[in-house]
């Protein structure tokens, strides 16, 4: 997603906590999920005509100004660490908030394009939201760890969701539709007896 805006990240709670876990899983689970409730938030409170021009406006911090902030929230027990990240996106539809999990989920609209079919993909995720040869360039990219879109492949909050249980944490998402979401994230720190259990 290329919005250029950001809401502003408001940090409560516990914010000096610090625990043992495996930096790779817990950053792939906090950009989905700031990446979602970021994409929320502006394309509910920014019309689409809008998105984008804002960033060039010369004074980033004043134009991200009238967008809700994000909320993190931490807390900690000597077992594990909890989350809770609530935005003001307008939330999850009721009858959508079982699919948000599956793989094949996304709310991102795809442009099926002659290109991508050209390029051998018919899949209606073919071609990333920008359309044609640029999306399909974009998609393959970050598939490939070089960059591109961070949104519309389908499998962010499953794969989230895995990351977050592998040593027996949770992941959860509250939806009061119509105003916002809140996800709540619990992470056990990571011990030899945590660890031991772990079949690889």
């Amino acid at each position: 997603m290329h919005y250029g805006q950001c809401p502003e990240l408001v940090i409560d709670g516990l914010n000096h906590a610090t625990m043992a876990y495996v930096p790779v899983h817990l950053e792939y689970i906090l950009a989905e999920l700031f990446k979602n409730a970021i994409r929320a938030t502006i394309e509910r409170h920014v019309p689409e005509s809008e998105r984008g021009l804002l960033a060039f406006a010369g004074d980033d911090a004043a134009a991200d100004k009238h967008l809700p902030p994000i909320k993190l929230t931490i807390a900690q027990t000597p077992n594990d660490v909890a989350i809770r990240i609530r935005d003001e996106g307008g939330g999850v539809p009721y009858e959508n908030l079982a699919k948000i999990f599956e793989y094949s989920y996304t709310t991102v609209k795809k442009a099926a394009t002659s290109a991508a079919q050209h390029m051998g993909d018919e899949s209606p995720h073919a071609a990333a939201d920008t359309g044609g040869i640029l999306g399909y360039a974009s998609e393959v990219s970050m598939q490939q760890g070089t960059g591109g879109v961070l949104a519309g492949l389908g499998y962010g909050l499953g794969m989230a969701r895995v990351y977050s249980r592998y040593f027996g944490g949770s992941l959860r998402m509250v939806s009061l539709y119509g105003h916002g979401c809140d996800v709540f994230l619990r992470l056990p720190n990571i011990d030899q007896t945590t660890a031991k259990d772990v079949k690889i």
